[in-house]
């Protein structure tokens, strides 16, 4: 997958992540499905269930791209972890994300 060109944020480095996730934004919202079962928002920690527990990450924990894909990176170490729990995560830690956060729902 090919970040999109977007010349505000060609200009920086720093910024390529935040390409790579709005790309990823667009097929993650169409792709998850057993949400509830799997992934849950609670007072702003996102709850990721392992088959046992809930696996807890704190929103301000992934409120920018480079920390929501660390906890990407951190949580594909975990052999529980399947394309629906990322998926699920990324969609909630979006959420957090200023820049990728659709209207009305940044911190809820």
């Amino acid at each position: 997958m090919n970040p999109k060109p977007n010349d505000e944020h060609n200009n920086n480095n720093n910024n390529e992540p935040v390409d790579i996730f709005e790309n990823l934004l667009e097929n993650i919202q169409e792709g998850a499905t057993d949400s509830e079962r799997l992934c849950k928002l609670e007072d702003n920690i996102i709850l990721l269930f392992d088959g046992c527990s809930w696996y807890s990450i704190e929103c301000s924990q992934c409120d920018t791209p480079q920390k929501a894909l660390h906890w990407v990176y951190h949580l594909l170490t975990k052999p529980w972890v399947t394309t629906s729990h990322v998926k699920l995560f990324l969609s909630n830690a979006f959420c957090h994300i200023p820049h990728l956060a659709p209207a009305g729902s940044h911190g809820n």
